[in-house]
């Protein structure tokens, strides 16, 4: 068996590592379990629930059921009634653990207690149903029943949902961002805990759960109430207090807000922290700032005393944290458009805005990036565009100078473009001059690190990140639909010869259908990170200029201006077919 937290190979199944001190997981042959026989499968409990699986066998025995009017399936813990649990620990382990830091030396004392200790801390089936109830909320795991049949009782409990925070991360690591907005969320649900007087002890990322954009806590099997005393042995590596290696050590609600900063931790590093703890020089080369290593350091101090007082206090920090990142987040911008090579007028509009705002509450930054391309002949194109960008910007401009902040930033993209092509309907339809006239558009509104999209039509906005460019927008157009349905190669789109039809644009209908961002990126904003650029364009641009060679030119030496100047210049090169537009935002170091 090989240690999970120093490596050392162990010749035979072991509780805890001879070299570190930390927990060895439990294998098959080395699992003692207490003599509580399960239940076969397909038998039917309290006449509705159907045994599916035997998830595991121990002093509480847990199933997985169906039950008719339920759609998910069901978890049923059963247990001895009143029973309780023996945990053998291994005394050599104690003095082990007790050269490693001072604080663990108050372990030798109890060595002739730790030999064999009766578990009463696994909260009782009854208590949890108990619990789970008078919370109360979609941010726990689900109680729906709890009952006794002879000398056992049932709990019977929703199953998790999807992935667990463990997987996820597993997979890719969270921008910092996330991790803290998780860490808020979960001081959220764990505050309800502590006002309900009990504390988790048992905050880990297995026990974490993603659902419908929000964290649930589940596993309740370690809570207790505040201030009772500690009487077993049992922890989660690197994620539990000091105090809980400890026995007969009272707990309170800091042993919480330690197991969430490890959390954070590991969402931002992708380690853990060791038995040992995190040193200061640990934390401060693992996170961007020091002030956040400050909120880290202060979650993962081995005294309780020293770390936040409450789990309020902790997520009143982490979100004064948050605003000011998102505060700090700055964008040199430009924006450029050229007749090109062909053409004759310039049917393109473009605008751009970088602002600050400041009340009392502090200030917000603001960034407004809008580009069109009108179409139409003669100068209906250019009429559209430019009604139709003078208009959009007005009206958020107007709506974010306005004493009182829109409800929905997300509605804020879409409400103008939607009287934009009102507007543009009616003119169509009252004069022939500009009955043919139309124009698409995408819009960005950036509110401190938030993207909000709105787009129509066949111009683009793309995101560049970590050396990536990504398309942030679909194109309304005959070619896009033909590679979407893999009709046509890549390179075959550049040539083909509808490649300038779109069919959806402002001006041709009274009812547009809008893009935002939630058709990309399923939710209605892109967070923003310090290194992002931005590039909004005209199809002028990437009918002769690929992703690639967007991306090059963006992330050269230089500010946006040139960016934007060097793409037009590339693209007129190739034959500027088009007229071109282009809007380069490019972030700035945060202070």
């Amino acid at each position: 068996m090989k240690c999970l937290h120093c490596g050392l190979e162990a010749l035979e199944p072991q509780q805890f590592c001879s070299n570190c001190g930390a927990s060895c997981p439990v294998t098959e042959s080395s699992q003692k379990t207490s003599g509580l026989s399960t239940l076969p499968l397909g038998a039917v409990l309290n006449g509705k629930y159907h045994i599916e699986d035997i998830l595991k066998g121990d002093s509480v025995n847990v199933y997985r059921a169906t039950s008719e009017g339920e759609q998910n399936s069901l978890l049923i813990q059963e247990a001895s009634v009143n029973s309780k649990k023996k945990l053998n620990i291994i005394t050599r382990v104690i003095g082990t653990l007790g050269h490693i830091k001072p604080w663990l030396s108050a372990a030798k004392k109890t060595e002739g207690k730790i030999a064999e200790v009766i578990v009463d801390h696994f909260l009782p089936l009854r208590e949890k149903f108990e619990l789970l109830s008078s919370l109360d909320s979609s941010d726990f795991q689900r109680a729906h029943e709890y009952f006794v049949l002879g000398d056992r009782e049932y709990l019977v409990l929703e199953n998790p949902p999807g992935q667990s925070l463990l997987d996820i991360v597993s997979e890719d690591l969270p921008s910092e961002y996330l991790a803290i907005d998780t860490a808020i969320n979960l001081c959220q649900c764990v505050d309800r805990i502590h006002r309900a007087g009990y504390v988790h002890l048992d905050i880990e990322p297995g026990s974490i759960y993603w659902s419908d954009g929000r964290v649930r806590l589940f596993n309740f099997e370690r809570a207790m109430r505040q201030g009772l005393q500690r009487h077993d042995f049992l922890t989660s590596d690197g994620y539990s207090a000091p105090e809980l290696f400890l026995v007969d050590q009272k707990v309170d609600s800091r042993a919480d807000i330690y197991s969430i900063g490890a959390v954070l931790f590991w969402m931002i590093s992708g380690q853990s922290v060791p038995l040992i703890g995190a040193s200061i020089t640990k934390v401060l080369s693992s996170v961007s700032s020091f002030e956040l290593a400050r909120i880290l350091i202060s979650c993962l101090a081995h005294d309780p005393n020293s770390r936040f007082r409450n789990v309020e206090e902790l997520k009143e920090k982490l979100m004064a944290y948050q605003l000011a990142r998102k505060r700090d987040l700055h964008f040199d911008t430009a924006c450029l458009t050229d007749t090109g090579m062909v053409r004759k007028n310039n049917e393109d509009s473009c605008f751009i805005l970088e602002s600050t705002q400041s009340t009392d509450l502090g200030a917000d930054s603001y960034g407004v990036y809008l580009i069109a391309d009108g179409m139409g002949g003669e100068q209906a194109g250019e009429v559209a565009s430019t009604r139709a960008v003078a208009g959009i910007s007005s009206f958020i401009l107007d709506s974010l100078t306005a004493l009182t902040k829109p409800d929905s930033f997300a509605d804020l993209v879409k409400q103008p473009i939607e009287k934009a092509n009102t507007e543009l309907y009616h003119m169509a339809r009252s004069s022939p001059q500009l009955s043919t006239m139309g124009t698409t558009v995408t819009l960005g509104l950036r509110v401190n690190n938030e993207l909000y999209l709105g787009h129509v039509g066949d111009s683009r906005a793309y995101l560049i990140r970590g050396g990536m460019t990504r398309q942030l927008t679909q194109d309304h157009s005959v070619v896009a639909g033909l590679l979407k349905a893999g009709m046509i190669t890549q390179e075959e789109a550049r040539q083909h010869p509808d490649r300038g039809k779109i069919f959806r644009c402002l001006g041709s209908s009274l009812n547009v259908v809008i893009d935002t961002y939630k058709e990309i990126g399923n939710e209605e904003k892109l967070i923003l990170q310090n290194g992002d650029s931005l590039v909004f364009c005209t199809d002028g641009l990437t009918a002769h200029v690929s992703d690639e060679e967007i991306l090059a030119e963006v992330e050269r030496p230089g500010d946006a201006y040139d960016a934007c100047r060097q793409l037009i210049s590339l693209a007129n090169q190739r034959g500027g077919s088009d007229n071109i537009s282009v809007i380069v935002a490019k972030s700035t170091d945060v202070k």
